[in-house]
Parts: C-alpha cells; structure tokens; sequence
C-alpha cells in the first residue's frame, strides 16, 4: 500500500511540474506532431479548475492514465493484470488514431507544430 501511495505522490509531483513550468508535449515540440498523450497536462488543469467538459475535450482518456500507472507499476498481483494494461494501451490507440483523423492537422491539441526541427528539416529537403 506504501509503494501505491509513494507512486500517486510522484505522478502528482511530475503533473504539478508539467503544469508549472508549462510543459509542452516533447514529441510535438520534437518531430511535429502530437503524440497519443497530447492535451493530457491541459485536460487535468481543466479538471482541477472544475471544468469537466473542456478536460475530456483535451483528452477523453485523462482519468485512465494515473490509473494505468499505478496498476503497472504496482506490485499487485492478479489474473487479468496484464490484460487490463493492453486493453489500456490499446484504448489509447484507438483514441489517438479517432482524434488524428478528425482534428489533426489543425484542431489543438491535434494540431501540427510547423516549428518543430522534423518539420524544418523535412521542408528544407523538399525544398
């Protein structure tokens, strides 16, 4: 219960340092386009100033994600652990592919970084 409680604690502290120093999606800023997680950091300020709506607007599968974490890194030990962590990873697939297909390009926080060096240097060879 302990090893719970120490990693709740952490993945509170890494969100409160997300949300203080304004940290953007590394991959976005990185290659250009937003990663499964994009809007996760905006979806829990969303929700921590009570706006329930607008967070599953960020991202629909924020809630799932500190439970994901936890149960993986836990040391519980049950039939179906496993399981329950691919069907995770597979729903935020499958949102992520959702959220491509009607936001990406243009809709935040689907949106393209036309700024990133990915994107730079992909225009400067085809150019």
């Amino acid at each position: 219960m302990r090893r719970i409680i120490k990693l709740c604690l952490i993945l509170i502290c890494a969100i409160a340092l997300f949300m203080a120093f304004d940290i953007g999606c590394l991959i976005k800023d990185i290659i250009g386009i937003p990663c499964a997680g994009c809007g996760m950091t905006r979806a829990w300020i969303s929700l921590f100033h009570g706006d329930i709506l607008n967070a599953f607007y960020w991202h629909p599968l924020f809630w799932l994600a500190p439970a994901a974490i936890v149960l993986a890194l836990s040391d519980w030990r049950f039939r179906g652990k496993t399981a329950i962590l691919y069907s995770c990873v597979g729903l935020f697939v499958a949102v992520y592919i959702v959220r491509m297909i009607f936001m990406f390009p243009y809709k935040m926080p689907m949106d393209m970084n036309y700024n990133a060096p990915v994107i730079r240097l992909l225009k400067h060879i085809i150019n």
